[in-house]
């Protein structure tokens, strides 16, 4: 008996080490799709608030500037805010009521979308050690025009100092946001370059086993109302 028990704890202890890389992958893989799933629902919601805004009524960082040309380094962005043809009730409103023209037709822009990432420490600079949380949350100015605009330094001041508690989270662990418009020619355009908006956005999981991997995001966004 005592022989047996002892092949016995020396076959599952074989076992056991045969199936821990095993064990290992799936902790690795089920991590990053938690991330994953996070993270492609933050884009859809992205890709959705800048189709229904304009160009001329998207910003970044917190002095509201056009985002550049191209991604790289200086496309790196903490604070997007997209004016877009809605009317919201409520912050978070994630479906308001789409205004129009009454005269023109056009869409009349009055509400914004903030978007902002948010350090999970104080002082945090949304690094691969110091990741950030991203938030969106909407603000209604009451006024509407046919002509899109950025939204004021103080305004979006005022948002973003409250988005972790008024706002909601979208997605974890973002350790890079990138967003440029670009214009595409346009063959059967007559001519006139299309815009697009390309963001990118990297994000880290963890495993149970404390191991961190780093899954990059990239997507590009044609605008409706131009």
């Amino acid at each position: 008996m005592l022989v047996a028990t002892a092949m016995t704890a020396m076959f599952l202890g074989l076992l056991y080490g045969m199936f821990l890389p095993v064990l290992g992958i799936s902790s690795a893989s089920s991590a990053k799709s938690d991330t994953l799933g996070a993270a492609t629902t933050a884009l859809y919601q992205l890709e959705a608030d800048i189709r229904v805004s304009t160009t001329f009524g998207i910003s970044v960082s917190a002095t509201p500037t056009a985002p550049p040309a191209t991604l790289g380094s200086s496309a790196e962005t903490e604070t997007m805010a997209f004016e877009v043809p809605e009317k919201f009730v409520n912050a978070n409103d994630s479906y308001g009521q789409f205004l129009y023209d009454s005269g023109t037709g056009l869409a009349n822009f009055e509400s914004y979308v903030v978007w902002a990432l948010v350090p999970q420490q104080t002082g945090g600079n949304c690094s691969s050690g110091d990741p950030c949380d991203l938030y969106r949350t909407t603000w209604d100015s009451g006024s509407a025009s046919t002509a899109a605009a950025y939204i004021s330094s103080t305004q979006l001041a005022s948002i973003v100092n409250t988005i972790s508690t008024t706002g909601r989270l979208m997605a974890r662990n973002v350790t890079s946001f990138q967003m440029a418009n670009q214009t595409v020619p346009c063959g059967g355009c007559q001519g006139v370059a299309r815009p697009e908006v390309d963001i990118e956005m990297a994000v880290q999981s963890q495993d149970q086993s404390g191991n961190w991997s780093q899954t990059s995001y990239q997507t590009q966004v044609f605008d409706r109302n131009n």
